[in-house]
């Protein structure tokens, strides 16, 4: 999930296998954004690590 500043909520599902490269893809894509910085608990996300590696959890 992202939330903008607008407060549009933007979510996906992936597998927790799954690396994240694929939804910060897809988010880029989706709103055509050439440069972003993807954030979890503070701390910057690389595209190779998964939701496994991070020990993410739904909430």
């Amino acid at each position: 999930m992202w939330n903008r500043k607008d407060r549009n909520e933007v979510f996906f599902r992936i597998k927790s296998s799954t690396p994240l490269k694929k939804l910060m893809n897809a988010y880029c894509d989706r709103l055509e954004m050439a440069s972003i910085a993807f954030l979890f608990d503070g701390r910057r996300l690389r595209a190779e690590q998964t939701p496994h590696e991070l020990r993410y959890r739904k909430r």
